[in-house]
């Protein structure tokens, strides 16, 4: 997952920022605030063909046609006109709207403090299991509220492009990468009325197990939980817990504890400024093993815990916030 940056002054190329990768064909596109200029930031998903983007500007109008994908725009100020065929959608600060592959001229508002500022998300719906992509963009107007699954996925995508923009990106290594990737679809296919269940083939009593668990790990004390108490909170044992993840999840409990250990790690490490802590950091969040810890922490962001630590001190690194939840939904 790597972050692209560009900026355009003025208007010759500025359509540029939004094709091809963005948008499969832009026809027409001019400024409609002056003086003129525009950023875009953008973040590919190649595991499921997605691509997402920051769109700064002082206000602009384009034609476009997106052929496959759906789109996901996000206003956070200024806000947004688009025409279609089928008619004309509005939306200003916080109010998402979802777009069907289609022809379309989107007018974004710059407001007088901040200018336009909004998140696009483009997705290819098969990558969701949506077969009817109109169908998907009615259902969602239809239920349109602040309790829209929609509204998550936009909180998600700030925090990674806020992340991905910090001094120091929680980001980094493969783990992490296809962590960030699953989350992100676990949400979408919850979001789209026509997706399947995230967790297909897994039955009722296996999401109240997790969702069970889940629950107890969001609040409890990560660093000297135990799966035998994770187990007593979701009302089962740990072979049947065990059972539950691995059909929900793809993954063990364990696995899932250990990664919330590690999370847990890195916001000491970065928060900290004491010289020689790694070993405290590691057993006050319930790593006994430091080689297994160091290893474990390598693999997930792409360095060693004193190489984080070292750059935390050396830089004088800012407090890192509290990074997005870990749990995707879990189906009732």
């Amino acid at each position: 997952m790597e972050l692209h940056r560009t900026l355009y002054e003025g208007c010759p190329g500025a359509e540029r920022a939004l094709r091809p990768g963005l948008f499969t064909d832009t026809h027409a596109f001019r400024f409609t605030g002056a003086p003129a200029w525009m950023k875009v930031q953008s973040v590919s998903f190649p595991g499921i063909g997605a691509t997402a983007a920051r769109v700064i500007s002082s206000g602009h109008e384009i034609e476009l046609t997106e052929r496959e994908r759906l789109t996901l725009l996000f206003p956070r100020s200024g806000a947004l006109d688009i025409e279609t065929s089928q008619g004309r959608r509005a939306a200003h600060g916080g109010q998402p709207i979802l777009c069907a592959p289609e022809h379309r001229i989107t007018r974004a508002g710059a407001t007088p403090e901040a200018g336009y500022d909004a998140l696009v998300l483009v997705v290819p719906p098969a990558a969701l299991g949506v077969s009817d992509a109109q169908g998907a963009v009615l259902a969602c107007e239809r239920r349109a509220g602040a309790g829209d699954p929609l509204h998550s996925i936009g909180a998600y995508l700030r925090f990674l492009f806020d992340d991905l923009t910090g001094p120091r990106s929680l980001l980094t290594g493969p783990r992490a990468i296809a962590t960030a990737e699953r989350l992100l679809v676990d949400m979408l296919r919850e979001a789209m009325p026509c997706g399947p269940d995230p967790s297909e083939g897994a039955g009722a009593s296996d999401r109240m197990i997790v969702a069970r668990a889940e629950d107890f790990l969001r609040h409890c004390d990560v660093s000297s939980a135990r799966l035998s108490d994770v187990a007593e909170a979701a009302g089962v044992g740990l072979r049947r817990l065990q059972q539950a993840f691995r059909a929900v999840r793809r993954q063990t409990p364990r696995e899932q504890l250990v990664a919330l250990r590690l999370t847990l790690a890195r916001r000491k490490l970065l928060d900290t400024a004491e010289p020689g802590s790694v070993t405290v950091i590691a057993l006050d969040c319930g790593f006994a093993h430091l080689g297994r810890f160091a290893a474990s922490y390598r693999a997930t962001y792409g360095e060693s815990p004193s190489a984080t630590l070292r750059a935390r001190i050396g830089r004088g690194l800012p407090r890192h916030p509290e990074p997005f939840p870990v749990f995707p939904s879990t189906p009732e």
